[in-house]
């Protein structure tokens, strides 16, 4: 048996669908793979409706949609202020991760829209004993 952490930190719906829709397929497709889900609180309500493993890491993740007031003047986004804004939950993020990895020994790491992992990959950041797709 095979173990997969999915990590998929977007708040948006569609992200999730379509991530469900892969874990799925990667069922169909080899049986003895065996998915656990680190994901942000929204998606983890989809993810609970479809039945699926959710890691307890998951109640802890950031949720990114309670930035937007802080860093949308009118429809204008600044870049700058969402890059402050976002050091503190990517951090959290990460951490939750790491703590994920370590507890649980993945196999294979799968990411969708982990921005934060990507910059704290490139950073040496993170010590994965996984591959990171």
């Amino acid at each position: 048996m095979k173990k997969v952490l999915f990590v998929s930190w977007q708040g948006g719906m569609g992200h999730i669908t379509r991530d469900v829709a892969i874990v799925k397929e990667l069922r169909r497709q080899n049986p003895e793979v065996d998915v656990s889900w680190i994901a942000h609180p929204l998606a983890c309500r989809v993810l609970e409706e479809a039945g699926e493993p959710i890691l307890p890491e998951s109640r802890l993740s950031a949720d990114y949609n309670q930035l937007i007031p802080q860093i949308l003047n009118g429809f204008r986004l600044n870049v700058m202020r969402y890059v402050a804004a976002t050091r503190g939950p990517f951090a959290r993020n990460v951490a939750l991760f790491r703590q994920a990895i370590a507890k649980h020994h993945f196999d294979l790491v799968i990411g969708d829209e982990s921005y934060e992992l990507t910059r704290a990959l490139a950073a040496n950041e993170v010590d994965l004993n996984c591959r990171m797709i």
